[in-house]
């Protein structure tokens, strides 16, 4: 009875620890990117999470990447520049384009203003050329995250970027002096566009290749 009593105050401890080792162990990761690629099958289980927190490093960078993505996006819609400025970006829809290059054009945005070169801002410009439709040098891993677009489907959202709200009551979301239609998500015109020369969606800029389009 004794020597029983003795081993199990000598196993109390060690089963103590492991008890207290198995709840310290990293829990798995179920961020954005791991379930992308686990779903596809590229990795056989999701990573563990980083210390003291809920995702793995991978989705800690992945999420300021998309952080940093809808930041460009609201600063690329409050903008407000001359056509000839951005003119030059039409021709990359065939043409491959680097990082560099972009963010040296898009250097009229506060985000490219710094020449930074951390991968969160690479990464965001990766995917910012992506939704522009633009066809980037160098192709990396990202792609399997996010596919460029292919040729009919930016043509097809270039063309809706030509379009404006044609909703009875439209209910607006303004950047600076652009507006857009929170129903059908396309321009809401400040004036008539049948005979004019200036942009009707932001009212600054002139036209772009036809009266009544806008910049």
């Amino acid at each position: 009875m004794e020597k029983t009593q003795q081993t199990e105050a000598q196993n109390a401890p060690r089963n103590s620890s492991q008890t207290q080792h198995h709840e310290q162990a990293p829990k798995r990761c179920y961020g954005i990117k791991c379930r992308i690629l686990h779903a596809k099958g590229i990795l056989h289980r999701t990573l563990r999470c980083a210390t003291k927190r809920n995702t793995c490093s991978g989705c800690i960078l992945e999420i300021s990447k998309q952080r940093k993505v809808k930041q460009l996006e609201q600063e690329l819609l409050s903008l407000s520049i001359d056509n000839q400025t951005l003119a030059p970006l039409l021709q990359y829809h065939s043409e491959p384009i680097g990082l560099k290059r972009l963010r040296r054009i898009l250097s009229c945005l506060p985000s490219f203003a710094n020449k930074s070169r951390e991968d969160i801002i690479f990464g965001a410009a990766r995917y910012l050329a992506y939704t522009l439709g633009f066809i980037v040098k160098n192709k990396c891993p990202v792609c399997i995250l996010d596919q460029p677009l292919t040729s009919i489907e930016y043509k097809q959202l270039w063309r809706m970027a030509t379009f404006f709200c044609r909703c009875e009551t439209p209910h607006a979301i303004t950047f600076t002096g652009r507006s857009f239609c929170t129903v059908c998500s396309y321009l809401v015109t400040n004036h008539d566009t049948a005979h004019c020369t200036i942009c009707p969606g932001c009212n600054i800029n002139e036209c772009w290749e036809q009266m009544g389009a806008p910049c």
